[in-house]
């Protein structure tokens, strides 16, 4: 354990190399330091007794600058381990050491290391490495804490833009300029999910919505926080929908939890509906997936989602379907012959969601 023993063993090592040196002269007649305002009168030995004290005493006594790089480490190391001070005020001296050498020895001595700061360096050396490594790690700690503490609390329910794909404004320009031209009685909002239905279920969709001047605003990766950006940036100025399929959150799985998720998905009807005073919501359960780097957590978390936003089904204008069993298999999991991806549906799987959600759709289109 380091005590003051140690410090006086420091410099005890240093005054006896500047006391037993021969070729280390100090500046100014009888040992006097030149150039150091309010203590010109102590020789080398005095300096070094003094550091000495000032390092046993408060860090902000010290009358040096020298202090001042580490004076903020020592004080987070100060919080939390006696020890470490300790350890923490050798590297100090050394430091300190280091920085009078200009001041201590003559200048045709700055080129080289002297015997006593090599003396003190080694002396410190382990200090030196063990307070590096606890003020590296008391950091790490802080950094983290205060990023946790200054982390958006609900990511999910914050509105926001994304920079990939580098089409993403565009598409959402077009959606805007697609509802300025109304005319869209059956509206469909979500991710990659419902934006398949322009490919792999445009078959389906000419069949089962176009008739029903249906629009599609779905964009592949989007999360609930762009969707909400979307509502909040013109895609619903202009059309007066009888109803909106909303299916959303399968994005979030894998970084929100599923409260948070569920909050952006109530948020996201209020805004549509605030929006949209006449639309009824059909908010579908956030489909089943199984791709083999999904996470069971994953699952865990769409499953619980899917429980909570059950309850924003108020009978009137919400209504909540959970259309999942019709995309599973005997195991309960997705088969490839419905999503070849295990998670987005084929032209089968498209043919599968219209015929499921077909009832609660007519009804609410009347």
């Amino acid at each position: 354990m380091l005590n003051n023993r140690r410090h006086e063993q420091l410099c005890d090592a240093a005054t006896a190399m500047l006391r037993n040196d021969k070729n280390v002269r100090c500046i100014g007649k009888g040992g006097k330091i030149r150039n150091n305002p309010g203590k010109a009168d102590l020789s080398p030995i005095q300096k070094c007794t003094e550091a000495k004290r000032t390092l046993d005493g408060p860090l902000h006594n010290s009358p040096w600058n020298a202090l001042g790089p580490v004076r903020r480490a020592q004080k987070i190391v100060d919080q939390r381990d006696v020890q470490t001070a300790a350890i923490g005020r050798n590297l100090i001296f050394t430091r300190w050491l280091h920085k009078m050498r200009p001041t201590l020895f003559n200048a045709d001595r700055w080129g080289r290391q002297t015997d006593c700061v090599r003396t003190c360096t080694s002396l410190a050396s382990r200090s030196m490495k063990k307070t590096c490594f606890l003020i590296w790690f008391v950091t790490l700690a802080i950094a983290a804490q205060l990023s946790a503490q200054t982390a958006k609390p609900n990511a999910p329910s914050i509105p926001a833009t994304r920079s990939t794909p580098t089409n993403w404004l565009a598409r959402h320009e077009g959606f805007v300029a697609q509802a300025k031209k109304g005319g869209v009685d059956l509206l469909f909002l979500g991710d990659s999910i419902t934006d398949g239905w322009r490919t792999k279920g445009k078959n389906v969709w000419a069949k089962s919505y176009e008739p029903r001047h249906a629009a599609n605003f779905g964009i592949g990766g989007d999360r609930t926080q762009h969707v909400l950006w979307r509502i909040e940036n013109g895609e619903l100025e202009g059309i007066k929908p009888k109803v909106a399929v909303l299916m959303i959150g399968t994005n979030n799985s894998s970084n929100d939890s599923a409260e948070p998720i569920a909050d952006a998905i109530k948020l996201i009807i209020q805004k549509i509906r605030a929006k949209c005073p006449d639309t009824k919501v059909l908010l579908l359960a956030i489909f089943p997936r199984n791709k083999p780097s999904d996470k069971p957590e994953q699952l865990e978390t769409i499953r619980k989602a899917n429980e909570i936003i059950a309850r924003l089904d108020n009978g009137k204008t919400v209504k909540f379907v959970d259309i999942n069993k019709v995309f599973l298999g005997p195991d309960g999991k997705v088969p490839a012959d419905i999503m070849p991806d295990f998670l987005h549906p084929n032209e089968h799987g498209y043919q599968l969601w219209a015929d499921a959600m077909e009832p609660a759709l007519a009804e609410m289109l009347k």
